[in-house]
Parts: C-alpha cells; structure tokens; sequence
C-alpha cells in the first residue's frame, strides 16, 4: 500500500474512532444528567426507590404497613405505559423501565397539565417511551401471582393444574403523583 492510501486510510480510521468515542461521550453525559436528576428528586422527598433489591423480599402486608397511610412516599423508575380518563381525572399506568427495576404496575392519578409541564414534547414521542421517576403517595397496594388452569385428562384422577403465566409476583401500586423527573 501507497504512503497517500496508508494516510487516507489511518485518517478514516481515526476519524471513525473519535466520532463514536464523542456519540459515546454524548450518550453517557445523557444518561448522567438524567440520573443524577432522578436521585436529586428522590433525596427531595426521602423517597423509597422499589427495585429488586427491596420489592422482592417481603409479604404484601408489609408493603401495605410501610406505605399507605404513611407518610412515607414512594420513587418508580419507569414508562409511562398508557394514560387514560376515569371519574376521579386522569391516570397514568408505570411499568419497570428495566428489569431491576422489580415487578410492579403502578396506577397514578395526576394533573395532565404536570405532564406538559415537565415535558412539553411527550405527546410527539412514541408510545410508550416517555420514561422517568415518578414520586407517589400510595393509596393502595395489591399483588398477582401466577395464574393456574385446570387441565382435565381422559382418566379424571390424571387431571392437573397447569401453570400458565408465571413471573414473580406483581405488586399494583395504586395512588396519587406527588412528582415526577421525564427523561430528556
């Protein structure tokens, strides 16, 4: 190979290589600012961020003990997967962002007006994409195991229950938006 194509040739490399280390850079500046924006609003209100570090580990009453009623509020990390009107306003449905996030569905009632503040473009992103933290003060707390089906067999004493979904438990968080951080 020529020394110009050899040149040419590192040149590109080079260039390749600093463009995705400066799309890399970008993306983890991104992700910085929106984390350390998530831990600043749950240091805000002392709030309990549920993760499978701690929603895993204890019977449903005890989550009902610790939250409602309490003062204690609630941080989700999640999506927002669906909003929709009913008789009391206007609801949210959270899901986990991340599977470390733990096993839940939260049921938020809010303002809509909160949501276009905090984030003026959320109507032009796609569905289900908006993502963030959302304080809550809990009002109820409800769970889903596995479901099970009987399967009858052509002898009645070989008849069984057959497991049909099974995930670890959901927990159903149902309450009120005391605040929320939208991702950028």
């Amino acid at each position: 190979m020529s020394f110009p194509k050899l040149a040419v040739s590192l040149l590109i490399l080079i260039t390749t290589f600093s463009c995705e280390d400066k799309e890399k850079m970008e993306r983890d500046e991104f992700y910085a600012k929106n984390k350390n924006a998530r831990e600043n609003l749950i240091s805000k209100y002392n709030a309990v961020l549920l993760n499978n570090d701690n929603i895993l580990g204890d019977y449903l009453f005890k989550y009902q003990e610790k939250f409602i009623g309490k003062n204690k509020l609630v941080a989700l990390r999640g999506d927002i997967f669906d909003i929709f009107k009913t008789d009391s306003g206007t609801t949210m449905q959270i899901i986990p962002y991340l599977k470390l996030d733990g096993s839940w569905i939260a049921q938020i009632t809010f303002d809509l007006r909160d949501l276009k503040i905090k984030s003026p473009n959320w109507e032009s992103k796609s569905y289900n994409t908006v993502s963030g933290c959302f304080i809550i003060k809990v009002s109820k707390i409800g769970s889903r195991g596995p479901a099970y089906e009987y399967v009858p067999e052509h002898n009645e004493n070989e008849a069984y229950l057959e497991l049909k979904m099974f995930e670890n438990r959901i927990l159903i968080f149902k309450g009120e938006l005391v605040d929320m951080y939208i991702d950028e």
